[in-house]
């Protein structure tokens, strides 16, 4: 069964609401002191297919939007949203290791955390420092699989990542893949956090795929911060 068949006309103009929605509220800029930040891979960054395209609202971006309109009550209503995604990261390059020659040659000179991370051999976590973060959004472990890492060493990786932020973590399943490799790891990793009440964050439902089978279309990416939103609650 096709992607296309799976996700109907009807939820594909849902989340191209969500989209507009979302380009709406962005203007308002309306933030409070209070900060999220996002450590991820590509998705997080919202990218589209392997290119330097990216979405118009990658989830953090979207996920801000949100809580400048949410209500009086929602715990983080006008909190800012960081994004410290690295497209390409693996889970052992943001606590044991420095990121591959790869990550680096891409991102070293576009994103300050690669920078400081290849620059100076040491973990993301640790090239990340202390930013005042009053709590991360941790959606990781899917590009593991290119390295052959164990689902069980992927889950150790993001408990120790959530034991050296020093704040509140929640921990994402990974999107849903066309590719079936892709999409049993997901499975599998997915299911290994909930195992072991480590699946806080979003458990993210079929969203539409760019042409790769991986990365999302720009109303995917928007929902998807909606997701975070409604996690957040």
């Amino acid at each position: 069964m096709s992607l296309w068949s799976i996700v109907s006309s009807a939820m594909l103009g849902r989340l191209e609401s969500v989209a507009c929605l979302v380009a709406a509220l962005i203007v308002s800029g309306c933030t409070d002191t209070r900060t999220l930040c996002a450590l991820g891979d590509s998705i997080t960054y919202g990218a589209i297919g392997f290119s330097d395209a990216r979405a118009a609202f990658p989830p953090p971006a979207a996920l801000e939007a949100l809580l400048a309109r949410a209500p009086e009550e929602h715990p983080w209503r006008r909190a800012s949203v960081r994004s410290y995604a690295v497209p390409g990261s693996w889970t052992g390059e943001w606590v044991t290791t420095p990121p591959r020659d790869q990550v680096c040659h891409v991102w070293r000179n576009r994103l300050p955390l690669v920078g400081k991370a290849c620059e100076e051999r040491m973990p993301l976590v640790a090239a990340l420092g202390n930013p005042p973060c009053d709590g991360y959004l941790i959606a990781l472990g899917i590009n593991d699989w290119v390295g052959k890492v164990s689902v069980e060493t992927s889950v150790d990786n993001l408990a120790l990542l959530a034991s050296k932020v020093g704040a509140p973590t929640w921990i994402a399943a990974p999107t849903h893949a066309k590719d079936a490799a892709i999409q049993g790891r997901g499975r599998a990793l997915r299911n290994a956090l909930a195992a072991r009440g480590m699946l806080t964050g979003i458990d993210p439902p079929v969203l539409p795929l760019a042409a790769d089978g991986v990365h999302l279309l720009d109303p995917g990416s928007a929902a998807l911060g909606a997701l975070w939103f409604s996690v957040l609650r």
